[in-house]
């Protein structure tokens, strides 16, 4: 594997990183002060970074987390809490996830079922 600080990280990151965050990402940190000073409105905080994980290990940086644990598995109750979410939450959203899957005709590629 790679040195951490040289992975390449996802094009989808806000801050435009080239690499693997190395140190906490400070639009993650701010959306979970935000969700952590305001958790009645947590679903409609939209404040520093869509990507952010309750994981200081990975620098609150979902694709840090990903690439760390590539391979493993993920309950979803351990998914929720990183993701400040309930469990009933996750369970939804994989269930429309998956609906999308089969209504775009790609279930089978994926989930291995028609």
């Amino acid at each position: 594997m790679a040195h951490p600080s040289l992975r390449v990280m996802d094009d989808r990151c806000p801050l435009g990183l080239k690499s693997l965050p190395t140190s906490v990402c400070p639009l993650a940190a701010e959306r979970l002060r935000a969700i952590r000073n305001n958790q009645a409105e947590a679903k409609n905080i939209t404040a520093g970074c869509d990507w952010y994980i309750q994981d200081r290990s990975a620098n609150y940086c979902f694709f840090k987390y990903m690439a760390d644990n590539e391979g493993e598995g993920h309950d979803t109750i351990n998914i929720a809490s990183l993701l400040h979410i309930t469990q009933a939450t996750v369970y939804a959203d994989l269930d429309s996830a998956i609906q999308k899957t089969k209504e775009a005709g790609i279930g089978e590629i994926i989930l291995g079922e028609d």
